[in-house]
């Protein structure tokens, strides 16, 4: 029996979504374009590294996986504008927003969201993501500017039924929020 309805699903890709555009990008005016893409084994070569945050509830767990390989153009986009740090820890501030404005989403069908802080795997590890039996499991490409490219993953595991249903408008943007737990 699956945990998730097909209109959960879409829900959850399109919530991510507008997630992406509102927390991945440097400036309202850059041009950020998604599409989902048909595989779901990334192409990743020993040594890369993914950016992983977790969601939670009592009802799922979310993984949101970013695969940004260090290319000139994403380093210029997402590096620190003074060089001293890598990639991954400036990119990190990015993906956090994204996630945080999807907890945000979804936090109007669970009040009960957990977001853990972005880590880092080895992109290796997505090829183990089946293992997890998950219900829903997205990719996607994200171009910025037509120079920089990321990818994303979604996967959501379920352990009780979770029905998500969202429009455009639910999302309303505030940042600079600090949760403490």
């Amino acid at each position: 029996m699956s945990m998730m309805t097909e209109q959960s699903r879409q829900s959850l890709g399109d919530s991510f979504c507008r997630a992406a555009k509102l927390g991945l990008v440097r400036a309202p005016e850059d041009a950020l374009q998604i599409e989902q893409l048909a595989g779901l084994q990334p192409a990743t070569r020993p040594g890369e590294a993914v950016l992983v945050i977790t969601t939670s509830s009592f009802a799922f767990r979310l993984l949101t996986i970013f695969h940004v390989v260090s290319t000139p153009e994403s380093l210029s986009y997402y590096g620190d504008r003074a060089g001293e740090q890598k990639l991954d820890v400036s990119f990190a501030e990015f993906a956090n927003l994204c996630c945080g404005a999807l907890n945000r989403e979804l936090s109007v069908h669970f009040p009960h969201l957990a977001m853990s802080i972005p880590y880092c795997l080895s992109s290796q590890c997505l090829n183990c993501l089946d293992d997890l039996k998950p219900e829903f499991l997205s990719r996607y490409a994200i171009t910025i500017n037509d120079s920089v490219r990321l990818e994303a993953t979604l996967c959501m595991c379920c352990s009780a039924p979770v029905d998500i249903v969202t429009t455009a408008s639910l999302v309303e943007q505030t940042t600079g929020e600090l949760e403490l737990f």
